[in-house]
């Protein structure tokens, strides 16, 4: 496993998370792309525990069960106002 699979999800990136979906569109202005979408939507409702990573079972297990319950991270909400949502 790499460095950036074993980081990715991880709760102290997700304001970085964030600022990256806003340079995305910025990005997507600027050169006027109609659609841009980010790799990982998994954090968009839940960031990995500690000692887990993306690839983990009770990871994987822990988001599905925030997308039962309609559970979203600040990450998804950052997206949500980019994208025209709500």
């Amino acid at each position: 496993m790499t460095d950036s699979t074993i980081l990715t999800g991880v709760p102290a990136y997700q304001q970085a998370n964030q600022l990256w979906f806003r340079a995305l569109d910025m990005f997507a202005k600027a050169y006027n792309l109609t659609a841009i979408s980010p790799f990982w939507s998994f954090t968009f409702f839940s960031y990995v525990q500690p000692g887990q990573n993306v690839f983990n079972i009770p990871y994987i297990n822990q988001v599905q069960s925030a997308i039962n319950h309609g559970i979203r991270t600040p990450t998804f909400e950052a997206y949500q106002q980019l994208i025209g949502g709500e």
